[in-house]
């Protein structure tokens, strides 16, 4: 198994035990939305982001249970960047708390502004 930390061998016994990604069958549909739709949550996450990453399109590349993959597309290339979650997050309503977070929300448990 590999990923950007490196990778370690896993033997078959352990992969085929291993459960999928709460969030795989919504993976796709849910980032095309995030890209088209949400341009000011991508913008409140880029400022999380180094000073020298912050220039260029950023556009979201993956999502699991321990965070969220930006893809910065600029000028000089485009770099990938993972922003992980404080803890893991099981299901839609604890991605979406754990996206406000990461966002710097103020309205971390969902609620509306006074009208």
């Amino acid at each position: 198994v590999a990923d950007s930390t490196g990778a370690e061998p896993v033997d078959v016994d352990t992969l085929l035990a291993a459960e999928p990604d709460p969030f795989w069958e919504m993976e796709t549909s849910w980032l095309e939305h995030l890209d088209s739709d949400h341009p000011d949550l991508l913008a409140q996450l880029a400022r999380r982001l180094p000073p020298s990453l912050r220039q260029g399109r950023i556009r979201p590349l993956g999502i699991d249970r321990y965070g969220i993959r930006l893809r910065i597309e600029g000028e000089c290339g485009d770099n990938d960047v993972r922003l992980g979650f404080a803890e893991p997050v099981e299901d839609v309503l604890s991605l979406s708390r754990a996206l406000r977070v990461l966002a710097g929300c103020p309205f971390l448990n969902g609620l509306r502004a006074r009208g």
